[in-house]
């Protein structure tokens, strides 16, 4: 269950991210057909017009404070994930119940594992944009986001890690993508993830 949870995150958010910002009806099909089954359809539409638009502001949902932890900002972000559902949202959650009342078990573990993409999504976005402000006239530059120089997790995950160059040209392809900005993490997302979901003491 885990790795195909990992897989599918790999191989559904991260390349149905990567296509959602290129041209081309093919391109946009297939970016709503992995995010469908990671159950974030709405996601190529909220990507574009919220997080890109207004990354680092009080309008980005996926952008937090250095005082807020990963377990309050995924539920804000829980919020603003019913909020902002759309039509294929809907049908994401139809066909759910729709197989949980033929059977309960394939539909639980749909749902779960839908969930567990969603979360693993958010996690990353987190790590990338913590403590990251900017006031909504600022122009979005290459210290608007960490940047990760672990080798696995870019080699792995499509060169996420190189996420500066990435919002300030989206088009370019993930092959093309440089280091660009001044803050970055040594460690991968998983270490990093690890460090920020063990609860500490205030």
């Amino acid at each position: 269950c885990v790795l195909l949870v990992f897989v599918s995150s790999t191989f559904g958010f991260v390349v149905g991210h990567e296509l959602c910002h290129k041209k081309g009806t093919i391109n946009i099909l297939l970016s709503k057909i992995m995010l469908f089954i990671c159950m974030y359809p709405h996601f190529y539409e909220a990507h574009n017009k919220l997080h890109h638009r207004h990354l680092g502001t009080s309008k980005d949902p996926t952008s937090a404070s250095n005082s807020t932890s990963i377990y309050k900002h995924l539920w804000k972000h829980l919020v603003y994930y019913v909020s902002y559902a759309n039509k294929l949202t809907l049908l994401f959650w139809t066909v759910s119940i729709f197989i949980l009342s033929f059977n309960y078990k394939v539909g639980i573990s749909f749902i779960l594992f839908g969930f567990l993409n969603w979360f693993m999504l958010e996690l990353i976005n987190f790590l990338q944009h913590l403590g990251l402000k900017r006031k909504c006239n600022e122009p979005i530059n290459y210290n608007s986001s960490y940047e990760t120089h672990n080798p696995f997790t870019n080699i792995v995950c499509f060169n996420l890690g190189k996420h500066s160059d990435h919002h300030i040209r989206a088009r370019k392809w993930h092959c093309d993508l440089e280091f660009k900005g001044d803050f970055y993490h040594k460690e991968g997302y998983l270490m990093q993830a690890l460090l920020f979901l063990k609860p500490h003491k205030r």
